[in-house]
């Protein structure tokens, strides 16, 4: 019982990384800093910890949990605040006011090329853009 509670203590973080990654891409729910998955790893680490220092039998087993689960709490974290991060907009335009097209924010295509939106306006009369944001 005791390898069980910690199993699904040490599985539910990755379970946690995988949810706010598909809300962020799928529902485009995108979260500055998630209290949910800070309440559930915190919970997961809280029962790891009282299984080591309670446990009597496959204290390694459960070391390793707890080694295995402070990494992935802190590789989620580092990378919820580090690449979940977007720089605000830093100007906000007046109804009216012409935009300048340049490329001064670098915008790239789908290659990774950075993009100028200025010559693919004056290619055709009528082109579409589709923006994307995200961690990719």
């Amino acid at each position: 019982m005791t390898i069980a509670r910690g199993l699904v203590a040490l599985i539910l973080i990755p379970c946690v990384w995988l949810l706010h990654f598909l809300f962020a891409t799928k529902f485009e729910i995108y979260e500055k800093r998630p209290i949910w998955a800070a309440v559930v790893v915190l919970a997961s680490l809280i029962v790891l910890g009282r299984l080591l220092l309670k446990t009597k039998t496959h204290r390694k087993t459960v070391l390793l949990f707890n080694v295995l689960a402070w990494s992935l709490s802190i590789a989620l974290f580092w990378w919820i605040e580090f690449y979940t991060q977007y720089d605000p907009i830093n100007k906000n335009y007046v109804i009216g006011e012409k935009i300048s097209w340049a490329n001064h924010k670098g915008l790239r295509d789908a290659q990774g090329d950075l993009f100028n939106i200025e010559s693919e306006l004056k290619k055709t009369a009528h082109t579409l853009l589709i923006f994307y944001r995200g961690h990719w």
